[in-house]
């Protein structure tokens, strides 16, 4: 599993550097996208599924039309249940993310993307009442690596959608657009 995400960050990282001496127009970014997250998780042999929406709220500077240095808040409902000894606790996450992306441009419209993310947050009980001694407050990690789309509808707006996955099988789905800011030229 680990040689899986430092092969896409070595992608990430390594494949957009052709195309430095080539696009020295950075810009910055923000990005509105909505989704779904569904959660399957098997602890103690037995399955909790779970489909919540999701929003997600994005910064980026794009060091070239390529690759991307982003910054965004998780603004969906996880909720996943935890077993344990006899007690089940439904628990809550809230994450910060910092990731990379790598984008292939067909053409001045279309391109396709790859990108990694490493987020950090808190995680808490959501018992009725919360119960303290369990994750109240704690913090919870998290890394994906995601593959998308975009389409630029003008120089400044752009659709995308993407598809992030999170390990054992917990998956999310986005859309949105994103709002693009005026080249800076030296």
């Amino acid at each position: 599993m680990k040689n899986i995400y430092l092969f896409f960050l070595l992608l990430l990282i390594f494949i957009p550097f052709s195309d430095f001496a080539q696009n020295n127009d950075p810009y910055l970014s923000f990005g509105l996208h909505g989704g779904i997250i569904a959660v399957d998780v098997k602890p103690t042999n037995e399955y909790f599924s779970s489909i919540n929406p999701v929003l997600e709220c994005e910064a980026a500077v794009n060091i070239n039309r390529s690759f991307a240095v982003f910054f965004n808040f998780d603004l969906s409902n996880i909720r996943k249940k935890e077993f344990f000894g006899d007690k089940t606790y439904l628990s809550h996450y809230k994450i910060f993310y910092l990731g990379f992306r790598y984008t292939y441009n067909i053409n001045n419209k279309f391109g396709i993307f790859g990108q990694t993310q490493l987020g950090a947050g808190t995680q808490k009980s959501l018992d009725e009442p919360p119960t303290t001694e369990f994750n109240f407050g704690d913090i919870a990690a998290d890394i994906s690596i995601g593959l998308g789309a975009k389409y630029s509808i003008t120089k400044s707006l752009e659709f995308s959608t993407k598809a992030k996955w999170h390990g054992k099988l917990f998956f999310t789905f986005l859309g949105g657009l994103n709002f693009n800011l005026p080249e800076i030229r030296k």
